[in-house]
């Protein structure tokens, strides 16, 4: 039997194949209503992601759009192959 995927672990996995991802998106892939919570959960152990948050305005309303921030992802993938590699 095929185990679930949480919410956490699909936005996770959306955000780390280099996408953004908004509310409604979230809402699609994964059923979530308060994406902000599962950002706020996935910055914090065990998945440590560093996240960036772009707010888009139309008109008077607006969104948060989120993803992962590019160079500090590249800075723990050198960090960990270099502890790996006894460098670090």
């Amino acid at each position: 039997m095929e185990k679930v995927k949480s919410q956490n672990q699909i936005i996770a996995d959306y955000l780390k194949a280099g996408n953004s991802i908004d509310s409604s998106l979230a809402y699609r892939i994964c059923g979530t209503m308060n994406l902000a919570q599962r950002i706020y959960d996935l910055k914090r152990p065990p998945f440590n992601l560093d996240i960036d948050t772009k707010m888009v305005r139309k008109g008077s309303a607006g969104y948060a759009v989120y993803s992962l921030n590019a160079a500090s992802s590249l800075r723990k993938i050198v960090q960990k192959a270099y502890s790996v590699a006894g460098l670090w």
